[in-house]
């Protein structure tokens, strides 16, 4: 709860920020945040999937199982761990494709707007 303190203020600031800038920069500035967040969090899962793999072999070794037993498991633990780390890696493709297409239309618009300025130029000569 006294987490809670921390966030609703800091919430409120970043809202205010954003509210400051123009539509266009706050959405773009939302845009970035969101995936920079998405980007933090996927990252921070790697590690954190590494561990959980580590500590079920860790307690997998220590159980007195047969060999059928331990291979059963074992392959379990694979399948999991492949099954949660290709979720992973869409969720980072997916992130960083999404920054992609986003640069892509910031870039179409500077052309377009330098290109129909110089339209603009050309008929007013």
């Amino acid at each position: 709860m006294s987490n809670l303190y921390i966030w609703i203020p800091l919430a409120i600031a970043v809202l205010s920020l954003i509210a400051l800038f123009k539509r266009e920069e706050a959405q773009r500035l939302s845009d970035a945040a969101s995936s920079v967040f998405s980007l933090v969090v996927s990252s921070i899962w790697l590690p954190v999937w590494a561990f959980i793999q580590w500590i079920v072999g860790v307690v997998i070794s220590t159980f007195n199982l047969g060999e059928l037993d331990a291979q059963f498991l074992s392959i379990f633990r694979w399948l999991f761990a492949i099954v949660t780390l290709i979720y992973v890696l869409i969720e980072i493709y997916v992130n960083i494709r999404q920054a992609i297409i986003r640069a892509q239309r910031r870039i179409e618009e500077e052309y377009n707007k330098v290109n129909s300025a110089d339209a603009k130029n050309r008929t007013a000569d």
